[in-house]
């Protein structure tokens, strides 16, 4: 009853700031909205109650902090929620995550496994050793294409990287959100969620107060298990991907 008289309190409001055919306009696209959200939570639901899940996360997440800040086990940590939300989605990595359905052993690894509306977590560790800020010109084509079109493939790529700029500009720019890790007395991890966007904006002209005045998607922590722990090898020294038969760069 509360929310019925602000929202009543609200549109009122709106009627005497703005004129009568624009409120008229803003009301028409109002209900039209309303409706098409009700049709789609109506597919959604029934989609549910066949076994139906749909696979909703896509484009590129990195995690970064500085050597035993936590990224990786972030990036776990997250992908172990994404598993559990998403039970039909496969997943790529090159650590031996121990529920992978198989590892990343080639740069053609990533265009070619495709699973359908049941999606593909893609899960790179140390991300800048494949793809170096250095070498940003010859970031592959095919690869940032494919990139690209995530969304539509059913494709979410997490990532990791002690250094946010390290990585390759063509990377960062399709990069959705950026994550900031940071481990307290080496079990207690903190994450930070910010727009890839207006990370960038920050970092390409860094000043504290602009860094602290960031706006944040979300702040999550959680513990460092041993069972989160073993879910990988974390001693492991992450090999870089064979790039046999990947297409290079074409040079114009």
């Amino acid at each position: 009853m509360i929310i019925l008289k602000m929202f009543i309190g609200f549109i009122c409001f709106v009627f005497l700031c703005l004129k009568l055919p624009a409120m008229i306009i803003w009301f028409g696209h109002f209900v039209v909205f309303i409706r098409w959200k009700l049709i789609d939570l109506r597919k959604e639901l029934k989609l549910k109650k066949q076994g139906v899940v749909v696979f909703r996360p896509f484009g590129l997440k990195m995690f970064c902090g500085r050597q035993g800040a936590g990224k990786t086990m972030a990036m776990v940590w997250y992908l172990d929620n994404l598993r559990r939300k998403y039970p039909k989605a496969c997943i790529y990595t090159n650590f031996a995550y121990k529920y992978q359905t198989a590892p990343l052993e080639s740069l053609n690894d990533l265009l070619k496994y495709r699973n359908g509306d049941d999606g593909i977590i893609f899960a790179l560790d140390e991300i800048q050793n494949e793809f170096s800020s250095a070498v940003s010109k010859d970031f592959p084509e095919t690869l940032l294409s494919e990139i690209t079109m995530q969304r539509k493939q059913k494709i979410t790529i997490l990532s990791s990287s002690q250094v946010f700029t390290r990585v390759a500009k063509p990377l960062r720019e399709q990069c959705y959100d950026v994550m900031e890790c940071r481990t307290f007395f080496g079990r207690w991890t903190r994450v930070k969620c910010y727009d890839a966007d207006d990370y960038c904006s920050v970092i390409d002209n860094y000043s504290p107060e602009k860094k602290f005045k960031l706006p944040k998607r979300w702040v999550r922590s959680f513990i460092q298990t041993d069972d989160l722990r073993e879910s990988y090898d974390t001693y492991e020294k992450v090999q870089r991907l064979s790039r046999q038969g990947f297409a290079p760069k074409v040079v114009r």
